[in-house]
């Protein structure tokens, strides 16, 4: 897809905190590309949480939805 259907929220140095979005990208994009619209959620520092729980099986809405807890 070369970058299409997507867009980065930060730059690398930027500094982050929990719940600040990455990046944006368009499921539709995907999806027409032929590609798994399926999403992955990596934690890459999880600051001594011990376990997160993850919900799908459901309908969302952007800022609404919890889709993860810790």
């Amino acid at each position: 897809m070369g970058g299409d259907g997507f867009s980065y929220l930060v730059k690398v140095g930027d500094i982050v905190k929990a719940g600040t979005p990455l990046l944006k990208f368009s499921k539709a994009k995907i999806k027409a590309a032929g590609h798994p619209d399926t999403a992955i959620f990596v934690v890459t520092n999880p600051n001594g949480v011990e376990s997160f729980k993850f919900i799908s099986g459901m309908k969302s809405k952007t800022g609404e939805t919890v889709i993860a807890t810790y």
